[in-house]
Order: C-alpha cells, then sequence, then structure tokens
C-alpha cells in the first residue's frame, strides 16, 4: 500500500467560516498509519479581498521588521481556526502531526497530517470538522478499495 494512496473525494460544504464555505476536498490514506485531510475555503468576494489585502501587506513588509511582523495569510487565519478531527469504530489514536495552508488565487487550500496508532485496519473513518465560530460537520469516509 505504500506510495499508493485511497483516496475519499468529496466536494461537501463541511463548515464555514464568517461567510466563507469550507469544503471536504479530500481524505487520502498513504499508508496504514498516515492519513491526509484537505479542506478548500470558497473563493467568495470577502476572500478574494482578504487575499488582496494581504498580498499589499506582504509587498509593505520588510525583513528588518522581523518574522512577528510578517502579515497572516487568508490560508493561515482558515487553517487556524479549523479543528479536524479524525475517529474509528475501534477506537484508533489519531495523531496530528503536520499541516500547512496555502491558495493559488483559485482556492484556499488547508491540509492535516495525521497518524494512526495502531495501524488502520479498515477502511472506514469518521472526520469531523469544526470552526471556531462553533459550525461544522462530519463526514463518513469510506476508502474505495
Amino acid at each position: 500500500m505504500a506510495g499508493i494512496p485511497r483516496v475519499f473525494a468529496s466536494g461537501k460544504r463541511i463548515a464555514a467560516l464568517r461567510d466563507t464555505n469550507v469544503y471536504l476536498l479530500t481524505v487520502e490514506l498513504w499508508s496504514r498509519n498516515q492519513v491526509t485531510v484537505r479542506l478548500v475555503g470558497e473563493l467568495n468576494e470577502r476572500m478574494q479581498s482578504a487575499i488582496a489585502s494581504y498580498n499589499a501587506a506582504l509587498q509593505g513588509w520588510t525583513a528588518d521588521q522581523g518574522k512577528d511582523a510578517v502579515p497572516r495569510s487568508p490560508g493561515e487565519e482558515m487553517f487556524s481556526a479549523l479543528r479536524v478531527g479524525l475517529s474509528d469504530e475501534v477506537g484508533t489514536v489519531f495523531t496530528w502531526e503536520s499541516g500547512s495552508s496555502g491558495g493559488t488565487g483559485h482556492e484556499l487550500l488547508c491540509e492535516w497530517h495525521f497518524r494512526a496508532s495502531p495501524e488502520l485496519h479498515g477502511g472506514h473513518l469518521t472526520l469531523t470538522v469544526t470552526s471556531s465560530e462553533g459550525s461544522g460537520g462530519s463526514e463518513e469516509i469510506i476508502f474505495p478499495q
């Protein structure tokens, strides 16, 4: 199974953050103990404005201001405002290992990487996403064989 992921793709709205819808893009099982969750934020008018403001602020930033003065991107803000969790029917512990956020100007992409312990033996998970505002949802994940 190493190197060939099993992918559950949805496109379903799973949360909202302010007036931005957040959609489940994929849940990927890369090995028996590595799971990646990818969410995308809707690029609505407010978010496009936030990206333009971020780009303008970034152009005004200089290295001598220090890394603490680097403007936060809308993708980073979305990433930090969402809580993502995984569970399964046998009580596997899913430990968050890393994540990232970014975008191309056409989407905001956030991803979370989890390690499962013990290794997964089934192909069924439950994904739960909650925003800092309390909205959210869950999705039953059944990986294709």
